[in-house]
């Protein structure tokens, strides 16, 4: 589940939302609204500096389309309002944030995971994916965010951004 937090909030509740997730078949366009089921969890320090608790204030998030395709990849449509907390642990700031999305998730069978999302949004990343991409542990953003997050190490290996953003550790900072 580490390793889960590492890839982002829509990493972790599209893979956390697979186990009651009913799945189309390729071809089936219809609309499958099955909850996201969004729970807390918590970021290590490697992400920030500091650990941080994420709750959940909001959780109307569903998935409205899914499609497996013949290879075994998943495309996963997420929607609906979902709002989050972030408390730095070791000082109690907290922050409140919408991040209501929407965005596509597509899982690949070698392990391999692309967000593509619009509006607000959060990614987290660890070392590695911040190494990688150059970009802080914790990002807010609004507009179109595309990451990519690698089968071999889980982190991302790129990110792309058309819009705004915002350094979550800085603002949960001490």
């Amino acid at each position: 589940m580490k390793r889960l937090a590492l890839f982002g909030l829509a990493a972790l509740a599209a893979v956390g939302g697979l186990a009651g997730a009913a799945v189309a078949t390729p071809g089936d366009d219809s609309p499958h609204r099955v909850p996201v089921n969004n729970t807390p969890f918590d970021l290590p320090a490697q992400v920030c500096g500091f650990p941080i608790h994420v709750g959940v204030v909001v959780d109307k998030e569903y998935f409205t389309h899914q499609v497996t395709l013949p290879d075994g990849t998943l495309i996963q449509q997420v929607n609906g309002r979902l709002v989050l907390s972030y408390t730095n642990t070791d000082t109690g700031k907290t922050i409140v944030e919408n991040l209501s999305g929407p965005g596509t998730f597509t899982s690949y069978p070698d392990g391999s995971f692309l967000t593509d999302a619009t509006g607000l949004n959060a990614n987290y990343f660890g070392p590695i994916g911040q190494a990688n991409t150059g970009e802080p542990g914790f990002v807010l953003s609004s507009g179109h965010v595309v990451v990519h997050f690698s089968g071999v190490t889980g982190a991302a290996d790129s990110f792309t951004l058309t819009g705004t953003q915002t350094n979550g550790c800085a603002l949960l900072a001490p």
